[in-house]
Parts: structure tokens; C-alpha cells; sequence
């Protein structure tokens, strides 16, 4: 199912699993367990760090202006050092609060606009946006080999051209950089989760949508705001495919046998692990040995 026009808010409180849950699987089952399957009262709540939220105000600006304004206020410019000042600042996040805003700080607020502005000053990120598209879709599904209830938002897709949009902000947009970001964040699990879930939706709109090519909008978070626009090949959503598939079958498993003595944490609960030395760590001990080795002369004296 695809629901249209539902609020940020709205979407996060639902119970369906999402990717951002799968990615605690991924680093530990315990992890996950902590945050979403224990008592409400006793589970891990993550804070929203200045990090994510210039991400999500950037995002906001950059693909749903018309509500950007109303989802995220400027915060008053005082000196929060006196009593006057902060309890200005007080009243302003106040404010926010009851309007179901974010307050940003002055330079937040010039940053995120900067960063929209720079997405859409970008030729080719500029024509994919301006396509015929749909914006903030939530999509719900049940996962078929596990029974799973999943969902997910998805950023931008135009069914014409078969394509789905995902806006990233970032340290570096450097092809380099990203594809670290890409492995390190498990950005190719979300896009082959999001595919699979569009296809899964049951919307006629996006029937074969496994098969549609996922575009990442990379853009950088200071000056000068550099964009670089990336396509996923079929290796990263297959490989993507597997690690979700990996953590919707630990989360199915766990929940239907509980372990007695609870959730696995980075090791396994019968026994400890074999850590293997990885190649460039033996490569470096080796390197240092011959440097250090008996007769060699390491360095100006």
C-alpha cells in the first residue's frame, strides 16, 4: 500500500519494521532488541544529533519547499549568554514545539537553504527532481518468506522513467568518499529494500519496481555545497537485497525463539569468536619488521 501525504511524524510512529531498524540487526541483534522490542518504558531512544538535523531541514528545503518553512523555524538571533536572551530562545523553541517544528540555529537555517539551493543547481540532479514525480511516500508491505509488516519513505520517484531518488547529505560527494559512505551505512540495503517495498506495494504504479534504477543526490554540507549524482548498479542492490534478507530472517528467528539467555550481542552466545587478522594489518606488521629488522637504517640521524 502506498500512502500519500503523511507527515514525518506520522511515519515514524508506525510499528512496521524499516530500514533504519534493520541496520541495528546488522550491527548487533542486541542492538535492535534494545531499541524496538523491549518494554516502551525500557528501550534505547536515540537522539537527533545537529548532524541529521541540517540533513533533515536540508532535505526539506531541497525536495518539499512549499513545507519546508512551516517544518523548520529560524531561531531568534540573541546572545543566549543573558538572561534576556535565553529566555527568548526559550520561548522560540516553545513555539516550535507546539507548530510541530524544528528550531534551527541561524547558521543551520543558511546552511540547509544553501544546500538546496546547490541540489538544484546542479544540472543533472536539477532535470531527475524536475521530472514528473511523487514526493514523501510512505510504502507498506508484508515481507513474503518472513510475514514481516515493513514500510519505508521514499524520497522522490517518477514512475515514466522508472526511477527512484534518494537525497544524501554528506561530508564528501566525492565518488571515493560516497562509496565508502555507500558500505559504511549500508546505503545499498536501503535502496534494495526501497525497490523490493515499492514492488511488494501492491500499487499498479510500481509493479516491477525491483528492476527500476535507484539514483543517489550526494550533496556536501559546508562550502561550496558540491553535489555528485550516482546510479546504483546491480551488484549494490544485490548485495543490498542480501544484507536486509540477512536481517529480516535474525529479527523472524529471534522473535519466534527467544534465546534463554537474550539477544546475541557482537559474538555468538555459545562460544567465543575467531578473530582473523585482516590482510593490510599483517601487511603493516610486516612492513614494520623490515623497517626495524637488525643492520637497517630507518630514518635521518
Amino acid at each position: 500500500m502506498i500512502v500519500r501525504n503523511e507527515s514525518e511524524a506520522v511515519y515514524h510512529a508506525r510499528p512496521e519494521i524499516s530500514q533504519s531498524m534493520l541496520k541495528w540487526v546488522l550491527r548487533s541483534p542486541v542492538h535492535f532488541h534494545a531499541r524496538f522490542d523491549r518494554a516502551e518504558a525500557d528501550r534505547i531512544k536515540d537522539e537527533t544529533t545537529e548532524a541529521m538535523l541540517l540533513g533533515k531541514a536540508a532535505h526539506a528545503f531541497a525536495l518539499e519547499p512549499d513545507r519546508a518553512a512551516a517544518l523548520f523555524v529560524a531561531a531568534p538571533d540573541v546572545d543566549r549568554r543573558t538572561k534576556d536572551g535565553r529566555a527568548k530562545y526559550a520561548d522560540a523553541m516553545a513555539a516550535a514545539a507546539v507548530a510541530g517544528a524544528s528550531l534551527l540555529t541561524a547558521e543551520q537555517n543558511a546552511a540547509a537553504r544553501a544546500i538546496a539551493h546547490s541540489v538544484w543547481s546542479h544540472p543533472v540532479a536539477r532535470r531527475l527532481l524536475g521530472y514528473d514525480v511523487e514526493t514523501e511516500l510512505t510504502v507498506l508491505w508484508t515481507d513474503a518468506p518472513t510475514g514481516l509488516p515493513c514500510r519505508c519513505r521514499v524520497d522522490r520517484a517518477a514512475q515514466s522513467r522508472r526511477i527512484v531518488m534518494d537525497l544524501k547529505t554528506t561530508n564528501d560527494a566525492s565518488a571515493h568518499a560516497f562509496v565508502r559512505a555507500i558500505k559504511d551505512r549500508a546505503y545499498h540495503m536501503q535502496a534494495a529494500y526501497y525497490l523490493d517495498g515499492l514492488a511488494a506495494s501492491g500499487d499498479p504504479a510500481f509493479v516491477g519496481a525491483s528492476d527500476w534504477s535507484w539514483v543517489w543526490l550526494a550533496v556536501e554540507t559546508s562550502p561550496p555545497y558540491a553535489v555528485g549524482v550516482y546510479i546504483a548498479d546491480d551488484a549494490w542492490i544485490l548485495r543490498g537485497r542480501m544484507l536486509y534478507r540477512r536481517a529480516l530472517d535474525t529479527v523472524v528467528g529471534l522473535r519466534a525463539n527467544p534465546p534463554e539467555d537474550g539477544w546475541p550481542h557482537y559474538t555468538p552466545n555459545d562460544a567465543p569468536a575467531v578473530l582473523d587478522a585482516p590482510a593490510w594489518a599483517i601487511a603493516d606488521e610486516y612492513l614494520l619488521q623490515e623497517l626495524h629488522a637488525p643492520g637497517r637504517i630507518v630514518g635521518p640521524f
